[in-house]
């Protein structure tokens, strides 16, 4: 019974401080992360239970789950140049310039793992201060919500492979195998069986056998993705861009999101809150200032100074580099995947957590004066 209390209660704080932040124009995430930590390293008022950590993992599956639905690769491919180079460039420059935190004496598996964090762009963030600021349909809005989808496409690949070989303590001859067989199986199940189970699901007569059936392949797919060597998340968005492709797209959509914000993803986020410590002796402060300064260099320097060279103007690709900066989801699956593994130590977590809110906060503050709107 504690448990569901403990549930219940999350879920109203979640409600309460998303509302607040919303009206304040603010990423609500960013104030779910900041109630976890409130409640928990502050007041230890909530702790960490294993029910929590169950409900917060499904709630990673559906984060990324919906950012597969979301993921209309056709439309991708017509973004334009400006959108490819903004998104390549805006995964490398940050990834490489991670790797001068060796420079602190930190290994080269540790430095690449915090450069992960930093590549995928959080779609949701972006969206959300576009649409406020009336700008998405913009040359320079355009750019960026191209490039945030296909960074976060990039940045998942990137973490898929990443995380066989420095999680893998075999033969490498068995991580290319392992390697191979997820790809062979992502093709087929692209290719032939997320329509096919579609098809078997529109003939069902049980009210909602379609959103059941997708829901359950999200599963699964998290499930052998996981066996085969992947994180289960990396399921999770495949099943979602496979099912994106089918008919029945827009309709799944608005019912997982419903399910997912309503009883899941706000969990995640929480949990987050929970795992964060704000105790000065665990805050390394020399390398998360150098850390969120590499953040933000990396996204300017790679996607803002990479589309001005495609023909955008300078104003067009400061904008682009701002609105490239905000970092959300992804990152912390990351860096909770790097936590687990024991690649990087709850520092660097806190570390990426502090990076997140920060770059969360500059970018709707530099957008809207680069746009001329008021906050």
């Amino acid at each position: 019974m504690d448990s569901i209390l403990t549930y219940a209660v999350i879920l109203l704080i979640a409600r309460i401080v998303s509302e607040f932040f919303v009206r304040m124009k603010l990423p609500a995430v960013i104030g779910i992360i900041l109630a976890g930590i409130i409640c928990g390293p502050v007041l230890h008022i909530i702790h960490l239970s294993n029910t929590l950590e169950f409900l917060a993992e499904i709630g990673i599956l559906f984060l990324l789950f919906i950012a597969g639905l979301e993921t209309n690769i056709s439309q991708m491919k017509k973004q334009g140049k400006s959108s490819i180079v903004a998104a390549i460039l805006g995964v490398f420059v940050p990834l490489f310039l991670a790797l001068t935190l060796m420079f602190l004496k930190y290994d080269f598996k540790t430095c690449y793992m915090m450069g992960l964090t930093l590549t995928a762009t959080s779609v949701s963030i972006t969206i959300m201060t576009l649409v406020e600021l009336k700008a998405l349909n913009t040359r320079s809005g355009v750019t960026i919500l191209g490039s945030a989808v296909m960074d976060d496409v990039i940045a998942i690949i990137f973490m898929t492979i990443s995380m066989i070989f420095m999680t893998h303590e075999g033969s490498l001859l068995i991580t290319f195998l392992k390697l191979g067989g997820f790809f062979l199986f992502v093709a087929f199940y692209y290719l032939f069986l997320s329509t096919f189970s579609m098809r078997i699901a529109r003939r069902l007569r049980t009210p909602q056998s379609i959103l059941g059936i997708a829901i359950i392949l999200m599963l699964i797919m998290g499930f052998l993705s996981n066996k085969l060597g992947v994180a289960a998340i990396t399921g999770a968005y495949i099943a979602g861009v496979s099912i994106a492709k089918t008919p029945y797209r827009r309709r799944i959509i608005e019912k997982v999101s419903t399910i997912s914000d309503t009883l899941f993803v706000s969990v995640f986020f929480f949990v987050i809150g929970l795992k964060t410590t704000i105790h000065f002796g665990e805050i390394n402060y020399l390398f998360t200032s150098l850390f969120v300064f590499i953040a933000i260099a990396g996204k300017l320097l790679g996607s803002g100074l990479g589309v001005f060279f495609t023909g955008l103007t300078i104003k067009e690709s400061f904008k682009v580099g701002f609105g490239m900066i905000p970092r959300g989801e992804v990152a912390l699956v990351i860096a909770s995947l790097g936590l687990t593994n024991h690649l990087i130590n709850q520092q660097m977590f806190n570390s990426v957590v502090i990076m997140i809110l920060i770059t969360s906060l500059i970018a709707p503050i530099a957008l809207s004066i680069l746009y001329k709107k008021k906050i």
